[in-house]
This record gives C-alpha cells, sequence and structure tokens, in this order.
C-alpha cells in the first residue's frame, strides 16, 4: 500500500507540475530539510528515494547536468546510510560480494555511457525523457509493485 501511496503522490506532482498557474510555484530551500528526513526513511524502507526525490529537482534553475549529479549524490549517499544500516542489524556483506562484484562492470559502462549521452542531449529533449521516465517508474510502482501484488 505505501508503494501505491507513494507512486501516486508522484504522479500528482508530475501532474500539476504542468499546469501553467503551478509550473513556477518551488519547494524553498528549506523545505529539503524535512524531505531529505522522508527520503532517508524511504532508502530503508522501500527503496524508492529516487523517484521520490527527482519530483523535486525539475527546477528552472537546474541544469541537466545539476539534475543529474545531484540525484547521484543522493543515491550514493542515501546507499551509504543504507549500507551502514543494514551492516549494524548483521547483514553478511561477504555471501554478497560476488553479486556487488559482477554488476560493478555494468555500473562502470552504464556510467560512461550516460556521461557521453548527457553532453549531446538537450535541456528539453532530457526534461521530456526525466519526466516519462519518472512517470514508467510510478506507474511500476502503482500497477506492479502496489495493485498487482497487493492482489495476488
Amino acid at each position: 500500500m505505501i508503494l501505491i501511496l507513494i507512486g501516486s503522490f508522484i504522479l500528482f506532482m508530475l501532474v500539476v507540475r504542468e499546469f501553467r498557474f503551478l509550473r513556477e510555484l518551488r519547494l524553498p530551500y528549506w523545505g529539503f530539510i524535512p524531505l531529505g528526513f522522508m527520503v532517508g526513511i524511504m532508502v530503508v524502507t522501500v527503496g524508492v528515494a529516487a523517484i521520490f526525490t527527482g519530483a523535486f529537482m525539475m527546477r528552472k534553475e537546474l541544469s541537466k547536468e545539476s539534475i543529474n549529479a545531484t540525484l547521484g549524490f543522493c543515491g550514493t549517499l542515501g546507499h551509504v546510510v543504507k549500507i551502514t544500516a543494514f551492516g549494524l542489524v548483521g547483514f553478511d556483506f561477504v555471501k554478497a560480494f560476488p553479486a556487488f562484484l559482477a554488476m560493478l562492470p555494468a555500473v562502470v559502462l552504464g556510467s560512461l555511457l550516460g556521461r557521453f549521452l548527457l553532453r549531446y542531449i538537450s535541456e528539453r529533449f532530457f526534461l521530456l525523457m526525466f519526466k516519462l521516465t519518472m512517470v514508467a517508474l510510478c506507474l511500476k510502482l502503482v500497477l506492479w509493485d502496489g495493485v498487482i501484488v497487493y492482489l495476488l
């Protein structure tokens, strides 16, 4: 049920931003403090922090590189917190190490390809793809992870 609520909230945020009279509304910088607290909780409990944070990152003053870097930093910080928390409760990282090692080349190649593509796409195309990706992830949360799992 939490995933349905999170996905629905983010979809609502994305739709509301398309109304001209609401488009200029921005979360004040101090508002990122409670947002960070909520994201910290979601990182450890449901793992959907990036799309939640992404809904607030579409700001006129942020370039595609700034959005990408900010979300990357927030994701990295979230993973550090998650690794620490799971380590404190006894997660066995030694057993998971082969999986981490197998993912490493894909992460490096994906990062290099993403950085290359980011240079050559326009701000407008980036925002369009960012919004479409956010909508797709929200629909997955609501329909696949929420409704279908709830019904089964």
